[in-house]
């Protein structure tokens, strides 16, 4: 009994002290706002090929939705997500960019010294709503703009049509490999199965009937700030 006492008492310790490391140290955002749960989430990544593959040999890919995140707010990342079976993609980083964020790394303290990411009411003083939510509309407007002109010009209506084989990276200036020869793709996957592609094939081409006090923008939205103009 004093055995399993002690076996108990170690592994409590040994958890207590990897959560004071997380908490402690200044490399890791995720492991300072989420101790212990950040390392489940670095070895689920870990796994992460093994598991898709596992998933993908038993057809329960369609079953599953992927959902990418970690700086894929620019079209050519979220675009790679996409590529390699992404869903959807998270968006964070840039959306916080987009309204004054300046990447203080305070987040976690609740003295964000924008306003971006805190409950202090005098801090917040330092988002203008009216101007701030233009500035996200536009990002977000302008994001998916770019995400469906590159899915056409690869021949697709939407970017989880895209396959592995859609995009390939440059290696030096002489040669290039598709994505699914990077990753060991097999044919088929990352790309949704057919009832799920007839689905958002005939969501992209259904055409929006707009209500009368409805108003449909495909455009980002105009800016009311005078653009900057050279002076000799």
């Amino acid at each position: 009994m004093s055995l399993a006492k002690n076996v108990a008492a170690a592994a409590g310790a040994a958890v207590a002290g990897l959560a004071a490391q997380d908490l402690f140290q200044k490399e890791h955002a995720l492991r300072r706002n989420f101790p212990l749960l950040a390392r489940a989430r670095y070895g689920l990544e870990a796994i992460g090929p093994e598991l898709r593959q596992y998933i993908a040999d038993r057809g329960l890919t369609d079953r599953i939705t992927w959902i990418g995140s970690g700086k894929l707010g620019l079209p050519e990342n979220a675009l790679v997500a996409f590529a390699l079976g992404a869903d959807m993609v998270n968006v964070a980083r840039e959306a916080m960019l987009s309204i004054g964020c300046i990447q203080a790394q305070k987040c976690h303290t609740d003295k964000c010294p924008t306003g971006v990411a805190t409950q202090d009411t005098w801090l917040a003083h330092g988002i203008d709503p009216t101007d701030k939510s233009q500035r996200l509309a536009r990002y977000v407007t302008t994001l998916r703009r770019d995400l469906l002109k590159v899915s056409e010009a690869a021949g697709v209506l939407h970017p989880a049509l895209l396959g592995p084989r859609d995009v390939e990276i440059l290696e030096g200036t002489r040669s290039h490999r598709s994505l699914a020869d990077i990753y060991g793709y097999q044919e088929g996957w990352g790309l949704p199965g057919s009832a799920l592609t007839d689905e958002i094939t005939a969501l992209m081409t259904e055409a929006p009937q707009a209500s009368e006090t409805e108003v449909v923008q495909h455009e980002p939205a105009p800016s009311d700030e005078e653009p900057e103009t050279a002076v000799e």
